[in-house]
């Protein structure tokens, strides 16, 4: 929301193609959380070997608080036009997931304790989809059976190959 009370032109626009689904299968809304939605984790896979975290400020704390705050009020404005399943997904490398996920859930239950989902016909679900490097990929396709040898797959064109 902006000032004054008005709605952000954005939400009004979610809240417009929200009110236009009638189709009476359960809806899912699935949010993806990637290293950079958290404040002290490092953005790239070197930080395997060079720590995952960085020492974050009280100040940054307070700030990821807010952006997840104002996240969660909009989708309890939308979920006032139709209701869903909210699935938190942190899509982020494996090495950090318990941390993202044990983040979300504190926040989905500081939100739940303020009765953001008191409307909401389910609680928010919160899971981890660790993400593969592209070398992963090949040497899964390999693996399965394609025509494709590790490290090779750069030639091949597709782009999850190179």
């Amino acid at each position: 929301m902006q000032a004054h009370g008005s709605l952000d032109p954005a939400l009004s626009l979610l809240k417009h193609v929200f009110s236009t689904i009638t189709s009476p299968a359960s809806l899912e809304v699935i949010v993806l959380y990637r290293d950079y939605d958290f404040n002290g984790v490092e953005e790239h896979q070197a930080s395997r070997v060079l720590g995952p975290f960085r020492k974050i400020s009280q100040v940054q704390r307070g700030e990821e608080a807010l952006r997840h705050h104002r996240q969660f009020r909009v989708f309890q404005e939308v979920q006032k036009v139709q209701d869903f399943q909210l699935v938190l997904c942190a899509d982020v490398w494996h090495h950090v997931g318990e941390y993202s996920v044990q983040v979300l859930e504190k926040v989905v239950k500081k939100e739940n304790a303020k009765g953001v989902f008191d409307n909401f016909s389910s609680k928010p679900i919160v899971i981890h989809s660790p993400r593969v490097t592209h070398a992963s990929i090949r040497e899964e396709l390999y693996a399965a059976g394609c025509n494709i040898a590790p490290g090779l797959g750069q030639h091949s064109g597709h782009p999850l190959l190179t």
